[in-house]
């Protein structure tokens, strides 16, 4: 499957070049132009859950038992390690790493801004939608980075999702 991730330049970066250079330019463009599936992060039925209530008993790090939530459409937090958890009901979970959130009040309050965007087969970025952003118009929205998901992602997640242009940040 091709990546559906499309870029268009702004700020006249060269889209070839060596690591280093590339690095450099990189960090010289304010924004770029994407085509990707988005979805939200969570749905209005989304239930806040412990951490505890799925992580394994035997402490196994990333490893989880739904039976008490099997059901439910859940998620939990993990501040420490910044991260998120997103289950949804006889599927496999999608674990998120934050960038730099670790305050739990901070995540709650901006979690429901948050969307995951496809950048490609086997990756999911979470993005937070920054309105009012000068980048920001009627034609599409801007978001920003704000995570990645660890380990595999379910090839059913992005189903029934249109793709869309975004600019990110």
């Amino acid at each position: 499957m091709e990546d559906l991730v499309t870029v268009r330049e702004i700020g006249g970066v060269s889209p070839r070049g060596t690591a280093h250079t590339d690095i450099r330019k990189g960090a010289q463009v304010p924004a770029i132009i994407v085509r990707a599936r988005m979805r939200p992060l969570l749905r209005p039925d989304y239930e806040k859950i412990y951490w505890s209530d799925v992580v394994s008993p035997m402490g196994l790090d990333q490893t989880f038992s739904f039976e008490r939530v099997v059901d439910r459409n859940v998620y939990c937090l993990e501040p420490s390690r910044s991260h998120i958890l997103v289950y949804e009901p006889h599927r496999r979970e999608v674990v998120y790493e934050l960038d730099y959130m670790t305050d739990d009040k901070q995540l709650i309050s901006r979690i429901d801004r948050f969307n995951c965007l496809e950048p490609g087969a086997n990756c999911i970025l979470l993005v937070e939608r920054c309105e009012g952003d000068a980048w920001d118009n009627a034609l599409m929205g801007s978001y920003r980075r704000v995570g990645i998901s660890t380990g595999m992602v379910r090839p059913d997640f992005f189903n029934n999702v249109t793709t869309e242009k975004c600019c990110l940040l």
